[in-house]
C-alpha cells in the first residue's frame, strides 16, 4: 500500500552533540505525525550523501509512518511491528552547533511531498 508523505520541518536544538536527535514534523496521507517523530542527524545526512533527496525520502517515509498516532483507515494504527529505516553510509559534514535557545533546521530533510 502506498502513502502520501509530506515533510513540514526537521530541527534539532542539541548543543555539542555530533549526531543530535532531530524532531521531524510531517504528514502521512494528510494525517499529521503528532507529536513530531524523531530521527538522528546522521541518518538523514548519510542518506543525503549516498543518494540525495530520493534516498532521504526512503529513510523518512518509515519514520513518519511509525510516528502516526491516528489510524489512517479510521481503526488500525500502522504498527507495531514498525518498519525499519534503511541505513546508508556516506561521508558527512559535522553538524553545526546550535545556539542555546534556538533550533537548527536540517535542510537535507526538507524533501517536500511524495508518494511511496
Amino acid at each position: 500500500m502506498s502513502h502520501n508523505y509530506s515533510i513540514i520541518s526537521c530541527t534539532y536544538a542539541t548543543i555539542g552533540d555530533p549526531n543530535p536527535f532531530c524532531f521531524l514534523a510531517g504528514t502521512v496521507d494528510g494525517v499529521p505525525v503528532n507529536p513530531a517523530c524523531g530521527v538522528f542527524y546522521y541518518l538523514v545526512a548519510q542518506a543525503n550523501a549516498a543518494g540525495g533527496s530520493a534516498t532521504v525520502r526512503l529513510v523518512l517515509a518509515p519514520a513518519l509512518l511509525n510516528g502516526i498516532t491516528t489510524p489512517l483507515d479510521g481503526h488500525t494504527l500502522p504498527g507495531p511491528p514498525y518498519a525499519p529505516e534503511p541505513v546508508y553510509v556516506g561521508s558527512v559534514t559535522p553538524v553545526s552547533p546550535a545556539t542555546p535557545g534556538t533550533n537548527v533546521s536540517v535542510a537535507a530533510a526538507l524533501v517536500g511531498t511524495w508518494t511511496q
